[in-house]
């Protein structure tokens, strides 16, 4: 990285703050997450035709996400989007524009920009926004009662699996425990969260604990186990704050 600085390779600097938001995203040190974000994004808002800024509009649309500032999130992920995508920056901004539209409430626009996604990215060869994009595909699946208790999400999942698409994989495994546990089946929606938990060990991923806790607690019957998951709840929620110091996460956290 210092390396690139000092040679002026501006295209390499911007990469390797996307590389690195996307890191500390996953980690949960906001702070450098923004910090790496913001040094791409006002870098390569100057020439947004050279591809690097539409990841930068993605990993920015992703940290108000997950912060769930839905409307700050949208307009990155729209500044990012082209009408006829073909590449990775431009496809990943559509795909999580599509958890938007779920978020909101239209899963009719979603499941139609989804279909497209997943032909277009095949035929691009782009497996790591196609994987993802039968995911959320599956979501809306539920949603319309097309695939009620999950059977065809688990195909998804373990495909995923054995194709090393971790992200993709721990957010299937959360949407098919959310339908085991719709449909009644509360032991396999927790042995869903407890296996998330234990195959997160090598990813560690603070976002993926946080959904997976946040589950096992709306499930669990003794109090005691309740308890125990409330508790680490609560201290990846505080690892997260203890770095989101910065004034614009500060702001989003309080509100998260």
């Amino acid at each position: 990285y210092s390396l690139a600085g000092r040679l002026g390779m501006r295209w390499w600097i911007s990469f390797l703050d996307v590389l690195l938001a996307r890191i500390y995203l996953v980690i949960g040190n906001m702070d450098a997450c923004w910090n790496h974000f913001q040094l791409a994004y006002e870098r390569e808002i100057k020439v947004p035709e050279d591809r690097i800024f539409l990841l930068a509009c993605s990993i920015g649309g992703q940290i108000y996400r997950l912060y769930g500032d839905l409307k700050s999130a949208k307009n990155l992920f729209l500044r990012g989007m082209d009408p006829d995508p073909q590449d990775f920056g431009t496809f990943e901004n559509h795909l999580y524009y599509c958890l938007l539209l779920i978020a909101e409430g239209n899963p009719v626009e979603a499941q139609t920009r989804l279909k497209k996604i997943i032909e277009d990215s095949c035929g691009n060869n782009l497996m790591a926004i196609n994987m993802p994009a039968r995911v959320i595909l599956g979501e809306v699946m539920l949603f319309f009662g097309q695939d009620s208790e999950g059977s065809k999400l688990q195909e998804i999942v373990q495909e995923i699996d054995a194709r090393k698409y971790k992200i993709s994989m721990f957010y299937g495994m959360g949407l098919l425990a959310e339908a085991k546990a719709a449909h009644g089946n509360k032991d396999a929606a927790i042995a869903i969260y407890r296996s998330m938990l234990s195959k997160d060990m090598e990813l560690q991923n603070v976002w993926i604990r946080i959904t997976a806790y946040s589950g096992l607690y709306k499930l669990l019957n003794s109090a005691e186990e309740k308890q125990k998951v409330k508790k680490e709840i609560n201290k990846n929620l505080a690892l997260i704050g203890e770095k989101s110091t910065l004034p614009p996460l500060r702001r989003l956290y309080l509100i998260y």
